[in-house]
């Protein structure tokens, strides 16, 4: 037994009763002495607790009234769910029970120790009993086990409830074969084409040099023009001024706009 049942033993006798006699269900195993490696952990393993379980076991034990579970959201049971205070949720299989322990923060003292929870569900995800080791935990139901049972249904749903992302579209499959994936190539009149509105629109490409027409234009057009670059240099410049250096670049920069025109005409 855990230290925990040994306490409940020495100071609250008919409590431990009570335990004692929950603990017989599942062969006197006591849950809070389950190491974590006897516990299950994915999601598949977990019972398969729906709402009207929750109902059934929070209004049957008195601790909220049917009117109270109309507006759930509101207790504080599931906002202890909503904040993410239930924490390591493991289950297992004992006497065809399926028991499930969990960790659950207090509502109030956040740096304490969490509280431990534990719920024992039938197979088909009623609940049988719980119990958690706060204060109120001895009675078999507080905000902590119905955080945990929250917990459990959300599990449930999300299994069951699956998305249609998740599986193949539920229409009909279109017959598709012989699918042609690659880029089809721009070529013939296309090309043409393609070379001739990027032509008017101002722009050249690469392909002009090598493409008819465009090819042949583009060497007519460039023989044409003269290339002053071979003309700039002169052994006199040597001994030019600064402000003879200035001038002469000036000049330069007509000749380098007059070619610039040249070739966009």
């Amino acid at each position: 037994m855990s230290n925990y049942f040994i306490k409940l033993e020495n100071e609250h006798p008919d409590v431990a009763t009570r335990y004692t006699q929950k603990l017989s269900l599942i062969n006197n195993m006591e849950p809070y002495s389950l190491k974590d490696s006897q516990l299950n952990y994915s999601a598949a393993d977990f019972p398969p607790v729906n709402n009207m379980d929750i109902v059934s076991y929070l209004v049957l034990t008195s601790y909220y009234t049917s009117e109270q579970m109309k507006a759930f959201k509101s207790l504080h049971a599931y906002k202890y769910f909503e904040a993410g205070f239930v924490s390591k949720c493991g289950v297992i299989n004992i006497n065809n029970y399926m028991v499930v322990v969990a960790n659950v923060k207090h509502s109030q003292r956040m740096n304490d120790p969490p509280l431990r929870v534990w719920i024992m569900c039938k197979i088909d995800g009623s609940i049988e009993t719980a119990h958690c080791t706060c204060m109120a935990g001895a009675g078999e139901v507080c905000s902590h086990i119905g955080a945990l049972l929250y917990v459990l249904e959300y599990i449930h749903s999300s299994k069951t409830n699956t998305s249609c992302t998740d599986v193949r579209s539920l229409w009909n499959v279109p017959r598709v074969s012989k699918v042609q994936y690659s880029v089809p190539s721009v070529v013939g009149e296309e090309l043409t084409m393609l070379l001739r509105q990027i032509e008017e629109a101002g722009s050249q490409s690469v392909l002009m040099r090598v493409v008819e027409p465009f090819a042949s234009a583009l060497e007519v057009r460039e023989s044409a023009i003269s290339n002053p670059y071979t003309q700039l240099y002169n052994e006199e410049y040597i001994n030019l001024t600064y402000e003879q250096l200035l001038q002469l670049s000036s000049e330069y920069v007509n000749i380098h706009l007059m070619i610039s025109s040249s070739i966009r005409t």
